[in-house]
């Protein structure tokens, strides 16, 4: 990420043989995505979403719904404490 001068994510969950992460943001202001979710915020999120895609070279193929498991002893975390960094 910081290569491609993207933001800091707020977790790396890094797989230690092959070099492969996943890069977890979290939101400050959540966006409801249940059905009586609002569009507007939806579309900004996707559109956020495919830009840092884009930005990071990253899987166009990946779906979103499962990320390794950060509490998992096999991969290396990397946590960001609101520093911009990790």
């Amino acid at each position: 990420w910081s290569d491609r001068n993207a933001p800091a994510p707020t977790l790396t969950i890094t797989n230690p043989e092959n070099g492969h992460a996943h890069l977890l943001y979290a939101l400050e202001t959540s966006i409801r995505t249940a059905p009586d979710g609002k569009m507007k915020p939806l579309r900004y999120a996707a559109a956020v979403e495919n830009a840092l895609r884009r930005k990071l070279g990253a899987d166009t193929g990946y779906s979103g719904l499962i990320c390794k498991n950060p509490n998992h002893s096999h991969w290396k975390i990397a946590a960001d404490y609101g520093l911009g960094r990790n």
